[in-house]
């Protein structure tokens, strides 16, 4: 089983045994608010940074910018993400391909994936490093469902992780499903 379907079947299981009010059939955009909670149960630690703070910041001088961080699979990335996000493997993340703690000073790490939970375990590790990492809250679903800015092949759309987790992105952001 691929790292990415292990983490799909672990965070749904951990969503519906932590969350019994979610059940598949239901999911749906408003669902997005509750994964912090249930996120925040695995990752108590982890800072959250919401979508209004982050697109502030995204608007700073290029030398106080946070670094953005994409810890969602490549496909995902392709079809749209935060301009200037650089990827990072969420199942192997090599962190030698971003700038040190030292080398960023003072500037944040925003870390997202598509709801939150893969984001999260990698900014825990980033944290662990050094960084100053946070992560954003309700993930590129809730950036694309408020229909903020991004770059990429369908840069209206997100890509939907599967057609499950896909429910909790509105219809008219939602990327086609890769087959």
């Amino acid at each position: 089983m691929s790292g990415k379907k292990k983490l799909a079947l672990v965070g749904l299981a951990f969503t519906l045994i932590a969350v019994p009010a979610f059940t598949l059939a239901q999911l749906d955009d408003t669902d997005l608010a509750g994964m912090r909670e249930v996120i925040s149960a695995r990752f108590p630690d982890v800072v959250w940074v919401d979508a209004d703070r982050t697109a502030r910041m995204m608007r700073l001088p290029e030398a106080r910018r946070p670094l953005l961080v994409d810890t969602r699979e490549p496909a995902e990335f392709a079809v749209s993400h935060l301009e200037g996000a650089r990827w990072l493997d969420p199942d192997e993340p090599d962190f030698s391909t971003l700038p040190t703690p030292g080398e960023l000073g003072d500037r944040h790490v925003i870390v997202y994936c598509s709801v939150g939970y893969r984001s999260a375990a990698i900014t825990k590790k980033l944290v662990e490093r050094g960084y100053r990492a946070c992560n954003l809250e309700r993930g590129l679903f809730g950036w694309a469902n408020e229909e903020r800015p991004m770059v990429g092949a369908e840069p209206t759309k997100v890509h939907p992780y599967d057609a499950t987790w896909g429910r909790m992105v509105r219809p008219e952001v939602r990327a086609a499903l890769d087959e």
